[in-house]
């Protein structure tokens, strides 16, 4: 769920910065790897929120076609204040949400609240010993939203809560960015340019990668 190497730049002028992290790699004309890095993060007084998107993933089938395998989707990263400034990414926190679930992100009105509930064991005999969720409820004065976060793993006996803080300019910024970016993690953006499935790399940014903390 760390996608990559961390790259940081701090904006001081700011109450929130940017920080870009590895997200996917790209087949450059010169037949090596590029690494990209896309992230966007608001770093608050107990905790910091970022959010980068993953790919999705693509395989040729035997008659040369390309086929969509798995939608990519959108890693929120919350990670825990270490002092001034200071945050403590290894104890970081990973929600990686689905376009449908970020369509209603992008839906949400400045009274509404939503709740997403992700057990890696759902319909298993497992359910409920691992379970994340993250609740979105919008602020007293409607200036923004609170972005909740609960980690609770009854195997381990270890819980986590997280709250951020997200203005309302801010919660305009992942809008337009989550709504760019939901055609893509369709994997859309192959149809009309095939090679582009192609040059995609796998890499950790999928699913499945939330898991892994």
């Amino acid at each position: 769920e760390w996608l990559g190497s961390l790259l940081k730049t701090y904006n001081s002028c700011a109450p929130l910065a940017r920080a870009t992290r590895f997200c996917g790699s790209l087949a450059a004309t010169e037949n090596r790897d590029l690494k990209v890095f896309a992230s966007h993060c608001f770093y608050k007084g107990k905790a910091a929120l970022s959010f980068c998107p993953g790919h999705p993933t693509f395989k040729v089938a035997e008659d040369g076609r390309i086929m969509l395998m798995k939608q990519g989707s959108m890693f929120l990263e919350f990670a825990p204040s270490s002092g001034v400034r200071q945050y403590d990414w290894t104890q970081k926190q990973v929600m990686a949400l689905s376009v449908d679930e970020m369509g209603s992100l992008v839906a949400l009105t400045s009274s509404e609240s939503i709740e997403f509930f992700h057990d890696p064991h759902l319909l298993s005999s497992n359910a409920g010993k691992v379970r994340k969720s993250l609740k979105v409820e919008p602020m007293s004065d409607r200036s923004g939203f609170f972005f909740n976060f609960d980690m609770a793993n009854k195997q381990d006996n270890v819980s986590l809560h997280l709250t951020v803080p997200v203005t309302k300019g801010e919660f305009t910024v992942m809008r337009s960015s989550f709504s760019y970016t939901i055609p893509y993690l369709m994997g859309w953006h192959s149809l009309i340019n095939p090679s582009s499935a192609q040059h995609v790399r796998s890499s950790q940014a999928n699913a499945d990668a939330e898991w892994t903390k």
